[in-house]
């Protein structure tokens, strides 16, 4: 077979992928439970965020009725959200539509990542095509997951995805830098978790460099002056707003309280309604009440140190066990990837510099819940590079014992 007709097959292959992957998508937004069609919670802060955008009172929540600039989310999903809104109208059915498209989108993705690490087409079809049909990615699991909720998880992923992709293509062919940047920086602006890989790339980044900051910029120069460039009229904005230099959200001090309060065992925790307490003070701005919040989670972790070397294991546990709401509910599904990637990671990577990209994914969520809490939600993302990992792995035992049968005829 010749390596045009091999194109084509695959690019077939690929083509029922995405059809395959949408109609599961489309099919459970049509079918998804009314008591999770209309936005609740941070799907309801995003949604009002966006209808203050499209009604042009700009980037704004309404606190005590009045519309009030905010700081407390990143831009780009609430733009995303506008964006459909002021074609659609008030209109979740095509946010969903919308977000299934991108989920498909996303299998193809996947694929390009797998390939591009590996070289090997079947281990990035295997890898696509479980992406494609994993429950939590098309109908959700237990409260989060799938593009039937008006959450990050659905966009992010999907761009996230694209910046690794042009991540990992600029590693390996010195192309597509520029973009890389702005996904990396778009990405962040989506949801501030994934500044904790950035922090981690550029270490890892300089250590293959030799330790060489003058090494590393001499490559990476654009991709790290566009991830700057894309932020940078976020954090101006910010600094307009509030006079204070907030690259990201005001909400930073909060989590990190609700994740290291003394009620808090490894996921988050808001005792004694000191939430409530913080907001409900007069004359005080965000940038303030942030500040209160990271205070007192440090004053609660330094008046019981000994509790921190447990309370941060229990972090992890919550972050990576396949359980939600606190050990109470197993999530098979996710069981099965972690045990199979688990044994890609240990026995059969390829220990390359693109592969590791993928490892230090999962450090910096991991770094996340260290610092903040452990929550399968934020483990989520990761998931599909798992996969990724758990198609290697059945790829390898496959192979192996293909040819140990080969070798007994």
């Amino acid at each position: 077979m010749n390596t045009a007709t091999k194109d084509n097959k695959l690019k077939k292959i690929l083509l029922g992928i995405f059809i395959f992957a949408l109609f599961l998508r489309l099919l459970a937004v049509v079918v998804q439970e009314e008591s999770k069609k209309l936005p609740l919670s941070d799907a309801a802060h995003y949604d009002q965020i966006a209808m203050n955008i499209v009604s042009g009172y700009g980037f704004s929540e309404i606190i005590d009725g009045q519309k009030v600039l905010t700081m407390r989310r990143t831009p780009v999903y609430p733009l995303f959200l506008a964006g459909i809104y002021s074609i659609f109208g008030h209109n979740y059915f095509a946010v969903k539509i919308i977000q299934a498209i991108l989920g498909a989108l996303f299998c193809i993705v996947i694929f390009l990542i797998a390939n591009i690490i590996y070289d090997n087409r079947i281990i990035g079809i295997m890898a696509s095509m479980a992406v494609a049909m994993y429950r939590p990615f098309i109908s959700g699991f237990y409260y989060y997951g799938g593009p039937g909720l008006l959450l990050t998880e659905c966009f992010y992923m999907f761009i996230a995805g694209l910046a690794i992709l042009t991540l990992l293509s600029f590693i390996k062919n010195e192309k597509n830098g520029i973009l890389a940047g702005i996904l990396i920086g778009l990405t962040v602006l989506t949801r501030p978790d994934f500044i904790f890989f950035l922090v981690v790339l550029t270490f890892y980044l300089i250590y293959i460099a030799r330790r060489s900051i003058a090494k590393l910029f001499k490559k990476y120069f654009l991709v790290y002056v566009f991830i700057i460039l894309t932020m940078a009229p976020w954090v101006a904005r910010n600094y307009l707003v509030s006079g204070k230099f907030v690259p990201l959200t005001s909400l930073g001090g909060l989590v990190f309280w609700c994740g290291n309060n003394t009620a808090a065992s490894g996921g988050w925790a808001n005792p004694e309604n000191f939430m409530g307490k913080v907001y409900s003070m007069e004359n005080i701005s965000d940038y303030e009440r942030n500040r209160i919040w990271f205070r007192k989670g440090i004053e609660e972790l330094k008046s019981n140190p000994k509790r921190i070397p447990g309370l941060f294991i229990k972090k992890i546990l919550v972050h990576w066990a396949p359980f939600e709401e606190r050990f109470a509910i197993f999530n098979p599904y996710y069981a099965i990837v972690l045990l199979f990637s688990s044994i890609g990671i240990l026995f059969f990577r390829k220990h390359s510099v693109l592969e590791n990209i993928l490892l230090l994914l999962f450090f910096s969520t991991t770094l996340r819940a260290i610092i903040i809490w452990g929550d399968p939600r934020y483990r989520y993302p990761d998931e599909p590079y798992l996969i990724i990992f758990a198609a290697l792995t059945i790829y390898k035992i496959v192979t192996k014992q293909r040819g140990v049968l080969d070798c007994e005829k």
